[in-house]
């Protein structure tokens, strides 16, 4: 198996509660993240962080913003991606 010559981290972020509200969708995303964690959290320096781990460690109740999504394709609210930014940190210095 390959090595990444530099660590490398793999964040998955929070979809939108419109594909979590769609059981349909959210299965079929579930599946597709399970397999891509999967293969890639056997690589050594690879590091992954779910989606579901990111909102289970750091409990934001509104991350997703629709209307800067429509407008500008910018999805998360200021704490949705200091979420994310604090979750790379933090496995980048580990």
């Amino acid at each position: 198996m390959r090595q990444a010559t530099a660590p490398l981290v793999l964040c998955v972020c929070p979809r939108s509660p419109a594909a979590i509200a769609d059981a349909d969708r959210r299965a079929v995303l579930d599946e597709a993240e399970q397999a891509l964690l999967a293969a890639t959290g056997t690589i050594p320096n690879v590091h992954t962080i779910s989606s579901a781990s990111l909102l289970r460690h750091y409990a934001i109740n509104d991350y997703y913003d629709s209307q800067s999504h429509q407008v500008g394709h910018i999805p998360y609210t200021p704490e949705g991606y200091l979420a994310i930014a604090t979750a790379l940190v933090r496995s980048i210095y580990a």
